[in-house]
């Protein structure tokens, strides 16, 4: 059914939340098991000192975390225009680019764990616990170079669209982390050493597996310094910083908390707070995953200035994320017994008790952290980057430091667990002093959270929306796409031009890329109409024109008459692709079209 009705189009932002979502999690999660099977394998065979060299290094995997998400974050954005515009020299540039920066940057942290591990693990608050801190630090470097530069070719995979690939590396990597981590650690008893050699060398492997693709011809992505256009370089670091602020703020924090803690609590309620850091990071990959699609699907909408879209999207991520966060934080209260015991058997020690109740005190702010990721990812999406920034700093170093630290010399660890807490309960009443600000008033209705300028959006008389799932309703979907272009004063040609064109295209995707066994296939069309410019607006996410063949399908007869076409009767064309989400939109400025006819 093709009509302008709200349900499909909530029904299409539910399906792309989650056809998105999974991914976004998984990616998260696997990110972190390498630490917490270290974690696991270190406190069982070498002891609660192994806790404590994780805990003291976090805050310098922290740094490097941040520094892919710069470059992870740029280089997406980046490529995603080349590509849209049919510029694959664009991306490859991109991609020489981003290589080289990581090349320089683990090189160079390689280089200090090997010159001076003793003073980085003192730098890090390591204390008199500095020699062991330091030889995990030497066995650490070795796999430093092979982590960023996988998570780089892993991204840049989803481009190539060999997401098989991925998964075979994840599953390598942490298969050989867990044999290696038993053999180093167990059976030669290499130590604190032993346990870092065996995640750098998981870390190879995971390298080789993806990174290995872009040495075959089929790989569209070639490193070549001579194809790098290092004028992107400021653009690409100006996009991707504001995703690693947070990162920052919290590896700042970490080691302030460290120290801290040491000095007040001891070394055992450093290694407490590293045990639970890990578990956290798995948990949190689930509110963090959910907030991320929050962050890409509400960017295009927002582009597209669908008021009505984004007020969907936010509700649907909202509603989403209490099911889904509010059974992972039950979960994870019930299972802290457990999960303590596995990595401290002595449950009459004290540390065990201490971790227990840090991952109690998690399960307590997972639902209160969700909302707050949700809001700061969306303050991102839309715009608003400074707020965001706000967030990832109170949230991330403020609000945890201020609270916890004063109160460490009477409550020892529970000042942190304490403060952790109140950190995202104050998150959440500071998001609604925020939108009351912005509203000057209380809030009244669900669209106020979407705190957007009082002119921003279409009204509903000047929007058009449309579903198509079949070829056999192509005809009255763009005849009706012809009458509302007529409604502004589109001249007959003019529509003709341009609806052939797209019922043409429409019916391409269909035929090429639809699913007949299934009833979720659809294209998104939008029309809109504001400051005398019309917007036409198509949006799916078939394969068949997905980013990786954008080069090859430009090149054929028949895309290129549609583009011809395109361009003749339209003022601009865009096309997008991010994560196989294909947009493409067609503006038509009636001013000059009127300024033309008037001349001819």
């Amino acid at each position: 059914m093709n009509n302008n009705n709200p349900k499909h189009s909530s029904q299409t932002i539910a399906r792309l939340v989650a056809t998105i979502m999974p991914i976004q999690i998984l990616t998260l999660a696997t990110s972190c098991f390498n630490s917490i099977i270290d974690g696991a394998v270190g406190s069982n065979f070498i002891g609660e000192e192994a806790m404590t060299a994780i805990g003291i290094y976090t805050p310098l995997q922290l740094i490097c975390a941040a520094f892919n998400l710069i470059l992870l974050g740029g280089s997406q954005v980046l490529c995603g225009r080349y590509i849209g515009e049919g510029r694959m020299e664009g991306t490859k540039s991109v991609f020489s680019i981003n290589m080289t920066l990581v090349v320089i940057f683990t090189g160079l942290i390689t280089a200090l764990s090997f010159v001076m591990p003793y003073q980085m693990a003192l730098a890090l608050g390591a204390a008199e616990s500095a020699d062991g801190v330091a030889m995990y630090i030497i066995g650490r470097g070795v796999g430093v170079i092979p982590l960023l530069m996988a998570q780089q070719y892993a991204s840049f995979l989803q481009i190539e669209r060999q997401d098989k690939r991925n998964y075979v590396a994840l599953v390598s990597m942490l298969g050989s982390n867990i044999v290696l981590d038993l053999l180093f650690a167990a059976v030669f008893k290499m130590g604190l050493l032993g346990l870092g050699i065996a995640t750098s060398l998981s870390n190879w492997v995971f390298c080789f597996i993806v990174g290995s693709y872009f040495f075959t011809k089929k790989a569209m992505l070639k490193f070549s310094l001579k194809s790098a256009n290092w004028k992107d370089l400021g653009l690409l670091f100006n996009i991707g910083f504001p995703g690693a602020t947070l990162i920052l703020c919290t590896a700042v924090r970490s080691v302030i908390i460290n120290r801290s803690l040491a000095r007040y609590a001891g070394m055992a309620a450093v290694a407490a707070l590293a045990t639970q850091t890990l578990i956290h990071t798995l948990y949190s990959s689930v509110p963090t995953g959910i907030a991320g699609t929050m962050r890409m699907i509400g960017s295009v909408s927002y582009g597209e200035e669908d008021r009505a879209s984004l007020l969907t999207l936010l509700k649907i991520i909202i509603k989403r994320s209490f099911i889904v966060v509010g059974i992972e934080a039950v979960l994870s209260f019930v299972i802290a017994v457990p999960i303590a015991r596995f990595y401290y058997h002595d449950t009459s020690s004290e540390i065990y008790g201490m971790v227990v109740t840090g991952l109690r005190a998690c399960a307590i702010y997972l639902i209160p952290l969700a909302v707050t990721l949700i809001f700061s990812y969306y303050y991102q999406a839309t715009g608003k980057n400074a707020l965001s920034n706000f967030f990832s700093f109170l949230q991330g170093f403020l609000l945890v430091t201020v609270i916890a630290v004063p109160l460490m010399p009477s409550m020892g660890i529970d000042a942190v667990w304490l403060a952790m807490i109140g950190n995202s309960l104050i998150a959440c009443v500071i998001i609604v002093i925020v939108t009351i600000a912005h509203n000057k008033r209380f809030v009244k209705n669900a669209e106020d959270w979407l705190i957007l300028p009082s002119g921003y959006g279409v009204s509903e008389e000047d929007r058009l929306v449309l579903i198509l799932h079949d070829k056999d309703n192509i005809a009255s979907t763009f005849e009706k796409v012809a009458d509302f272009c007529k409604r502004y004063g589109v001249d007959e040609e003019k529509v003709t031009g341009l609806t052939g064109a797209l019922a043409s295209l429409a019916g391409n995707i269909i035929r090429e890329s639809f699913d007949e066994a299934k009833d979720k296939n659809s294209i998104d069309i939008s029309l809109f109409h504001k400051d005398n410019v019309l917007t036409i607006r198509l949006k799916g996410d078939n394969l068949s024109y997905s980013a990786e063949n954008r080069e090859e399908s430009v090149k054929r007869v028949d895309m290129m008459t549609h583009f011809k076409k395109f361009r003749e009767n339209s003022s601009s064309v865009e096309y997008s692709n991010m994560l196989g989400l294909n947009v493409l939109t067609i503006k038509y400025d009636l001013d000059n079209a009127v300024s033309a006819g008037a001349n001819s």
